[in-house]
């Protein structure tokens, strides 16, 4: 029932197409592809949370699902690999490589070569050794702004 509840009317879907417009240029194809996986992520967290599987305290509000699917569809390669944990943050606890590349993403500033050449130091070979997917500044940019993904793992979802 939450499924076909969760549809094309529902205000969640409707914020998220609403951001989605932008980041693929109206495209409806490229719409409906995240849409879908929304969808999916939105009643898996439903259908884990209603099971008793996982807390609510833990659980990624709805608008990180979203981010999740926006990384998964523009970046499908870093999901995997960004769920190692084999980085350790500032304080020295292993974190994610996802966790700690949102950390020092936020750390960059501006969108110029020198931003790009810091970040390359952090994700390319001297670094993660990511290759050059993880080098674009546009994944750098998502990384440092919105809801962070990195300290939400364990839930089941991602």
């Amino acid at each position: 029932m939450y499924a076909e509840a969760f549809g094309e009317r529902d205000a969640g879907i409707f914020d998220f197409v609403k951001h989605l417009a932008e980041l693929v240029d109206g495209n409806p194809r490229q719409i409906k592809r995240y849409v879908n996986l929304f969808r999916f992520y939105g009643t898996l967290r439903h259908s884990l949370l209603v099971d008793g599987y996982v807390v609510n305290e833990i659980m990624p509000p709805i608008r990180a699902v979203a981010r999740f699917v926006e990384l998964s569809v523009m970046w499908p390669h870093a999901v995997d690999c960004l769920r190692v944990r084999d980085c350790a943050s500032a304080d020295g606890r292993p974190v994610s490589r996802l966790e700690f590349l949102e950390v020092e993403s936020a750390k960059i500033s501006g969108d110029d070569a020198a931003a790009d050449k810091a970040w390359k130091k952090i994700v390319g070979g001297d670094g993660l050794g990511l290759g050059a997917w993880a080098e674009a500044r546009a994944f750098r940019t998502f990384l440092s702004k919105g809801e962070p993904l990195g300290k939400r793992i364990g839930h089941g979802l991602w």
